[in-house]
């Protein structure tokens, strides 16, 4: 028998609605990571690479540049962060050319963000990167699933996502994350903002992220599912 698999209800339900899959043969399985990759303890080496110092809350998001990905509401989040957190700082790791682009790189100088705001570019090496931020964050309008908040989760960091579709399925709301409406610079702020006044809940959410994405989110996890899965199939 063949079967359909969704990396996420959202994305499950979504062809449900619009195409005519087979709901019988469709399921979720969730992708897995090798959570051992990313070492909990902190390393401020990169800090010094982006003009950063150990004083400073670096909060970071992964993912290529795109429209989907919200960054321009991370930049405008950021300029209303950093006016009650001067120490904050923001690094974006993704790839990014074209013309969107060049237009998030003009919103950052346009609001004077050129000294607060990083777009690190393609890394290899998104495990440094996540242990030398403070926070995570996801911006995104809409998302399918998200590996890079499944990592920082593994890599022991609190995270601020959208409810951006995906997300909603990994991120429980104030127990391991905080979820905040998408497109909306204003919420973005308002959930970095609580994380950082908070520390004791920045730990707690520290904590439970960790234990929730070895437990749900590993790789061991995903190929148990597809290995139950190809046992049904065959049957």
């Amino acid at each position: 028998s063949k079967y359909i698999v969704f990396v996420s209800n959202y994305l499950k339900n979504y062809y449900f609605k619009h195409t005519t899959v087979s709901r019988k043969k469709s399921l979720t399985i969730y992708n897995g990571i090798e959570c051992n990759r990313f070492v909990v303890s902190r390393n401020r080496e990169l800090r010094g690479e982006w003009g950063y110092s150990d004083d400073d809350f670096v909060i970071g998001s992964i993912g290529n540049i795109r429209h989907s990905k919200g960054y321009e509401v991370l930049l405008k989040a950021a300029s209303i962060v950093i006016k009650r957190y001067p120490q904050c700082k923001f690094v974006v790791a993704g790839e990014g050319h074209g013309e969107l682009y060049q237009a998030i790189l003009a919103m950052r100088d346009n609001l004077c963000l050129g000294g607060v705001v990083r777009f690190l570019g393609f890394r290899p090496d998104v495990e440094n990167v996540l242990s030398s931020l403070d926070l995570f964050v996801l911006p995104s309008i809409t998302e399918g699933f998200s590996l890079s908040t499944i990592e920082a989760m593994a890599a022991g960091l609190a995270v601020v996502v959208t409810d951006s579709g995906g997300p909603g399925e990994i991120v429980k709301h104030s127990e391991n994350g905080v979820i905040v409406i998408p497109n909306s610079p204003g919420a973005l702020a308002e959930g970095i903002q609580r994380c950082i006044s908070d520390e004791g809940l920045r730990r707690h959410l520290e904590a439970n992220a960790l234990q929730e994405v070895r437990l749900k989110f590993s790789i061991e996890s995903m190929m148990k599912a597809y290995a139950e899965l190809y046992n049904v199939a065959i049957l």
